[in-house]
């Protein structure tokens, strides 16, 4: 066999003439060599074997439950595949949960995958990351991972990944904190920290003790309360670092990684979301909190002008929505005053339609639940009992819808020869943006009864608009206790709270000093008593969230709730009772 020798040169100028005229068929693999990966025939057989295997567990997992959603969560927070297209995992995914055979799929460094003419379609293939090396990289101050890969020809190719952070699974993140108030909450916590990301909030009340876990920050948040005295509800607070750290496992790294968060807040009074809707997108989420609420209750001197009055109300309505409240409270009678002897007093109750319909104008625009007190309503086209005026509570969404509706039925003896009472009609409880809401309406308040109604049926705030002055008590009572009324009401207000496991929010008529006005619109809570309140009868505003929480931690202490509902119950509280006929009576 004869030989030409020739220069190096001339043979790599030929080498380059034959891969410009060589046909792409030439190639038996793919139309790219450097899409393909060069295995043994030994290697490729057991990486065959390696996909069999696989398939036959993918459909075991799929047989006891194992959703393709958690499968690829899981593979993508353990192997970091993150420049993998969005619509391919989808399509490869799909097809999983159809193909009980799976065979490798060959990727690129750079995340877009091919498949040879050799090998099975990508419509059988599973994502899977190529075995690579792992090392870290500092990306921006935080920690970063790329993957190497060294081919055959020793070079070394990095991916970087978009420089997505890597949160170490084992880190010193735990904070222990002590000394804590009784009342202290997850908002109470999370209000005093400061820094980095928070991971984790777990309250002890055993112990008064919380743990608080970082993405990141945790020594310099450590470092920052150790040199500056913390203090919560005029407790100083202690800070260590806890004897056990939280674990992070890969999938919730990657995904804390992508911005995903454990912890959020719901802003803007203006939203379209409500309560209700969060909580059905949450349902699966174990151990969530909803952590407070922001109550507005408005404190109103009521004229005999239902203009200037609603005017003011929206005006104070206005105020609440650009603050970020959930629910606008109104006193009873706020449009009118309570002037029944007035002549036009009655002539003003018939335009009660006018102002409803105004209100629930005013809660769209404003994006908030609002109580507008009470209107009172004339009826008189009807020649009945309903005749005459009833005094009634609406609860309107933020969409400016009607959600609930009371009429008052404990009427005031003044009230009684004037307004019909809605006598034997059950009390309801109202499904609202803000949980589950009773309306009752001033003298109500001095019956338990209609708490426990409310109670029963899953109450959660209870809102009582009021017309309530310093001078509804009889000249004997105020003989001997001239500010008798407001013991009444700061009294009886936090006991409904407790022994209801409540929140009860009071919106009482205000007015200038001499005229008997008592005020003290407040909003109550059990274990706390009024969270605020306003101490006299002037006009203004109170503002205030409630921490929901605290409902759950008083039915656990006193089982109010729980008891009522039990088979044994023994006191006749319902209005099916009434109708019963009692020991002694003669049934007709």
């Amino acid at each position: 066999m004869s030989t030409v020798t020739v220069g190096r040169d001339y043979f790599d100028a030929l080498l380059r003439r034959a891969r410009l005229h060589a046909s792409e068929h030439d190639y038996e693999l793919a139309d790219d060599l450097l899409s393909n990966v060069m295995v043994s025939k030994a290697e490729y057989g057991h990486l065959r074997q390696e996909a069999r295997d696989l398939a036959l567990l993918k459909n075991a997992l799929f047989r006891g439950g194992l959703t393709t959603h958690a499968l690829n969560t899981l593979l993508a927070g353990e192997n970091d595949v993150s420049n993998t297209d969005t619509s391919e995992h989808s399509d490869v995914l799909s097809d999983i949960s159809q193909n009980s055979a799976a065979a490798l799929q060959a990727s690129r460094i750079n995340g877009s995958a091919s498949v040879s003419d050799d090998t099975e379609t990508a419509s059988d293939c599973i994502d899977l990351a190529q075995p690579r090396q792992l090392y870290r990289t500092h990306v921006n101050g935080g920690i970063g991972y790329s993957l190497e890969d060294t081919s055959e020809g020793g070079q070394t190719y990095v991916t970087n990944s978009e420089h997505r952070e890597r949160i170490p699974m084992h880190d010193r993140r735990t904070i222990l904190i002590t000394n804590l108030a009784e009342r202290t909450t997850h908002k109470d916590i999370v209000g005093i920290i400061c820094g980095g990301r928070v991971l984790d909030v777990f309250l002890r009340r055993i112990d008064r003790s919380a743990t608080v876990s970082f993405v990141e920050g945790a020594a310099e948040f450590l470092a920052y309360a150790k040199r500056n005295d913390i203090y919560l509800h005029t407790k100083r607070l202690e800070f260590r670092w806890a004897d056990r750290h939280f674990y992070v496992p890969a999938h919730v790294s990657y995904k804390i990684a992508g911005g995903a968060s454990r912890n959020f807040v719901v802003r803007g009074g203006a939203g379209a979301a409500t309560e209700e809707q969060i909580r059905d997108h949450l349902e699966h989420i174990h151990n969530l909190v909803v952590v407070a609420i922001d109550f507005r209750v408005v404190q109103l001197y009521p004229k005999v002008y239902p203009e200037h009055n609603f005017n003011k109300a929206a005006g104070f309505v206005r105020s609440a929505a650009t603050q970020g409240a959930d629910l606008v409270v109104l006193p009873e009678y706020h449009l009118t005053n309570w002037l029944p002897k007035d002549p036009s007093f009655a002539g003003l109750c018939d335009e009660w339609e006018t102002y409803l319909k105004k209100y629930q104008e005013l809660a769209k625009e404003c994006g908030v639940c609002i109580v507008p007190g009470t209107i009172v309503e004339g009826h008189r086209g009807e020649e009945k009992e309903e005749d005459r005026l009833l005094n009634v509570a609406y609860f309107i969404g933020k969409d400016g819808e009607i959600i609930g509706k009371y009429v008052k039925k404990n009427l005031w003896g003044p009230e009684r020869n004037h307004l019909t009472s809605s006598t034997t009609h059950p009390h309801e409880v109202f499904s609202t943006p803000i949980g589950k809401v009773g309306l009752l309406i001033c003298w109500d308040l001095a019956f338990p009864e209609a708490f426990r109604e409310l109670i029963a049926a899953g109450a959660q705030i209870i809102i009582i608009p009021t017309f309530w002055t310093l001078n509804d008590c009889n000249p004997a009572g105020l003989a001997r206790n001239p500010t008798s009324e407001a013991l009444f009401l700061d009294s009886i207000l936090t006991a409904r709270a407790f022994e209801n496991t409540c929140a009860v929010v009071f919106a009482n008529a205000g007015g200038p000093p001499g005229k008997g006005y008592a005020g003290l619109s407040q909003v109550t809570v059990p274990f706390v008593g009024p969270l605020v309140r306003l101490g006299g009868a002037g006009e203004g505003m109170i503002v205030t969230e409630v921490d929901l929480k605290v409902l759950d931690e008083a039915e656990d202490a006193y089982g109010v709730r729980r008891d009522i509902l039990g088979e044994d119950w023994h006191y006749e509280y319902r209005h099916s009772k009434l109708d019963e006929p009692r020991s002694g009576d003669n049934a007709e």
